[in-house]
């Protein structure tokens, strides 16, 4: 399915902050991430275990994100989305891009690995 997505990457490389939280040097990234984990399961599931998806992320190949600002909202808090820009964090729309599963909290998209699409926008004004 062809659809819209909302997600947060950084801007110089298109990854997610939780594949670079093991690449940089930063304490509150890796706290973020491990509370994500590991203390709100239920707020920030894995893909096996959200509703709707109920299976493993296509590493390399899937990446995800979210079906709309309001999803995005529930998974970050303002606070965290402040301090993610200040790492260099954006959230951006991405338009026309493949839809692998949608889940009660997050979808699983197709896009090129380690690139910025170039129908993405930056939304942080509005995200927060």
């Amino acid at each position: 399915m062809i659809g819209t997505i909302f997600r947060i990457e950084h801007d110089n490389t298109g990854r997610g902050c939780y594949v670079d939280s093991g690449k940089q040097d930063n304490d509150w990234l890796k706290m973020m991430v491990h509370e994500h984990g590991y203390v709100s399961e239920d707020v920030h599931p894995c893909p096996r275990e959200d509703i709707g998806i109920k299976r493993h992320i296509k590493r390399g190949d899937e990446f995800c994100g979210f079906k709309d600002m309001q999803q995005l909202h529930e998974w970050f808090t303002d606070e965290e989305l402040c301090e993610l820009e200040l790492l260099g964090y954006q959230v951006v729309k991405i338009e026309d891009i493949e839809i692998t599963a949608i889940g009660e909290k997050q979808v699983l998209f197709r896009k090129p690995a380690e690139k910025i699409c170039e129908n993405s926008e930056n939304l942080l004004d509005i995200a927060v």
